[in-house]
């Protein structure tokens, strides 16, 4: 009798274990790339990616959020008609062919150019930022195929990328600058604002002057 007692709790035991381990959360699964966002969620529905790339599916919450961008500098947009200021490079002409596929000015993506690269196609950053417009593989890659040191390639997937951020967040310039340089998960944590970063800071006031330079 107790030899069947014993092995009635031994059994007991193992049946309350397995019930709590079957209640027990899930481990989350990392989130895949295009879901930036997962973090603003509540509860965050995966493990957000450490780089953050951009989507163009954002989720309610956060349109409303950015329904009313600050007043500031809002692009325009490329027209024919807009003249490519500074002095000449080789790279003009890219400048220029990509910024009419994306509809952005081509004084602001030369802008970007020249703070990020200072135009050195071969340029690679501490964090492993590469190119003309000194992206990261991971972005690079979601954006297009081929050679990241190739100038037009990387021009091009520079300004597609920050097309997407002048569209999230209204065209306000300064913020796509904050958002290019931080990524959009930063500018939306603060309330739609340049995040409190001393490099996005210098890199945002940076471009501005050099945009408005080459714009004059």
């Amino acid at each position: 009798m107790d030899g069947f007692m014993s092995r009635l709790l031994v059994f007991g035991f193992f049946v309350v274990m397995a019930g709590a381990l079957a209640s027990s959360p899930s481990v989350q699964q990392q989130c895949p790339s295009n879901q930036w966002f997962s973090t603003l969620s509540n509860p965050p529905s995966c493990q957000p990616l450490t780089t953050i790339i951009v989507s163009d599916n954002l989720p309610a919450p956060v349109n409303t959020q950015l329904s009313t961008p600050p007043s500031s500098e809002v692009s325009n947009g490329y027209s024919s008609n807009t003249a490519i200021g500074g002095s000449s490079t080789q790279y003009d002409s890219i400048i220029q062919d990509c910024a009419s596929q994306f509809n952005v000015d081509p004084n602001l993506v030369k802008a970007v150019v020249r703070v990020e690269s200072d135009f050195n196609p071969n340029a690679v950053s501490s964090v492993g930022a590469e190119g003309l417009m000194q992206l990261m593989p991971s972005t690079f890659n979601s954006l297009t195929s081929g050679d990241i040191f190739d100038p037009r390639t990387n021009v091009c997937a520079g300004t597609e990328y920050l097309a997407q951020q002048l569209s999230t967040f209204g065209g306000n310039v300064e913020l796509a600058l904050a958002a290019y340089n931080a990524g959009p998960g930063a500018v939306i944590k603060y309330n739609n604002q340049i995040p409190n970063y001393p490099e996005t800071v210098n890199y945002v006031s940076s471009v501005d002057s050099y945009y408005h330079s080459y714009s004059a």
